[in-house]
């Protein structure tokens, strides 16, 4: 193994290297690209992240206030300290309040990134109570979830009054009852929408009071997460669909808000850039592989040139190439399945014509299938993927310790003996 060889072996693996980078860099403009259109072209089609708040209740009470004389200007008049009758909200809690949301997951792809889109079927009652002696005339200011979106089948009733819609538009919907002493009303809100990623239900601005809430959230899947800055359930039941969560309080004082994020898709685009980033680690332990087998000619086995090293690093490219552009339009295992066969096809014939089926399949495939195909499989488990790969290089280790363990590397090197 000469200087030469080894320099040349040595230059086309950064050459690679290279290669990975710039092709991992082009896999994450796309990706930041993909993401930004993506997301709004969704949110047009599909609407967008809805935050649910809970309507406000009140009624108003009149008081007269002072208001100061004012200082009168050179020469003017000085203007006299009068009264001013003035209005005044007060808020009104709910007796009760029984919220239900099914969420339905559909997942759309645009470019190389899917989106967790959903539809949400939403209905609520609210009941409100006059606990005063006298009637009162009950204010409810409703908000909707979110401006750019759809509201099918909208319902709004209010002392089962439907509740007329404010001509023009608005973001928000403000109605009044009267109710008499003692008097029980039930307002009831529903839609059905669509909406992004995940569903939030909020009790209002700050640190809120609620009596006697229930809020069921119905999923047609089993991996449910909770966003941030949400609590989990008081009770959970599995369906054959999915979950049935639920969240009852019978006099809670909070800040948080309730809700559920939607499960997401593995998504090429940043699976992709992360495995070519990583491809010159692959490349450098299958280099290692060979060049050991070489130098120490394992089983007889004659040198393979650093052209060969040229051509076994571009099929090695030729797997990441292929699963960046293939993921746009197959499912990404199939196109992680089509880009490994190839990539493996392509290194077991040119090492079979090169040398011999048998040292192609032992020296050349089986390598690859660890540090190329597993490698980068690895990448699809987040959680897992350096114990994967750490697990791997140590197997490696191990068996190139025991297969080199007796070999004289003084002699491979050009050295004499006792030097």
């Amino acid at each position: 193994m000469t200087v030469l060889r080894t320099a040349a072996i040595i230059f086309i693996f950064f050459c690679s290297a290279v290669a990975w980078v710039i092709l991992g860099g082009t896999l994450v403009h796309r990706t930041d690209q993909a993401k930004d259109f993506g997301t709004g072209a969704v949110g047009e089609l599909w609407g967008t992240e809805q935050l649910q708040v809970a309507p406000r209740f009140y009624y108003k009470v009149t008081r007269e206030v002072e208001v100061p004389a004012e200082e009168p200007a050179e020469g003017g008049t000085p203007t006299p300290a009068k009264k001013q009758i003035i209005e005044e909200p007060v808020f009104l809690e709910p007796a009760q309040a029984d919220v239900d949301a099914s969420l339905n997951l559909q997942h759309r792809k645009k470019g190389l990134l899917w989106f967790s889109t959903y539809v949400v079927e939403y209905r609520s009652t609210y009941r409100l109570v006059n606990d005063a002696a006298e009637p009162r005339v009950v204010f409810v200011e409703y908000s909707f979830p979110a401006t750019n979106a759809l509201y099918d089948d909208f319902t709004f009733r209010f002392k089962d009054q439907e509740v007329e819609f404010p001509s023009g538009g608005a973001d928000y919907i403000v109605s009044s009852v009267e109710l008499g002493p003692g008097e029980t009303a039930d307002v009831v809100i529903g839609y059905n929408s669509p909406g992004l990623d995940k569903w939030v239900y909020s009790f209002g601005d700050g640190v809120t009071r609620v009596r006697n809430f229930t809020l069921v959230a119905r999923t047609d899947f089993k991996d449910v997460d909770f966003p941030e800055g949400c609590v989990s359930p008081t009770a959970k039941k599995e369906t054959e669909e999915g979950w049935e969560l639920t969240w009852a309080y019978k006099d809670l004082v909070t800040g948080y808000q309730l809700g559920v994020e939607m499960p997401k898709k593995l998504n090429p685009g940043p699976i992709a850039s992360r495995m070519s980033f990583f491809a010159p680690v692959s490349l450098l332990f299958f280099f290692t592989v060979l060049f050991i087998i070489s130098a120490v000619k394992i089983n007889g086995v004659k040198p393979i040139h650093p052209m060969n090293y040229f051509f076994l690093a571009a099929a090695f490219f030729a797997f990441h190439l292929l699963f960046a552009y293939l993921a746009d339009h197959v499912d990404i295992h199939l196109t992680f399945l089509i880009s490994g066969v190839i990539s493996c096809l392509l290194v077991f014939v040119y090492i079979a014509l090169a040398r011999s089926a048998k040292y192609a399949l032992a020296y050349a495939t089986f390598p690859q299938l660890m540090f190329l195909i597993l490698f980068s499989y690895a990448f699809f488990y987040p959680g897992y993927t350096g114990l994967i790969i750490t697990v791997g290089a140590i197997a490696t280790l191990a068996v190139l310790m025991v297969a080199t363990a007796r070999v004289d590397w003084a002699a491979k090197f050009g050295a004499k003996k006792g030097d």
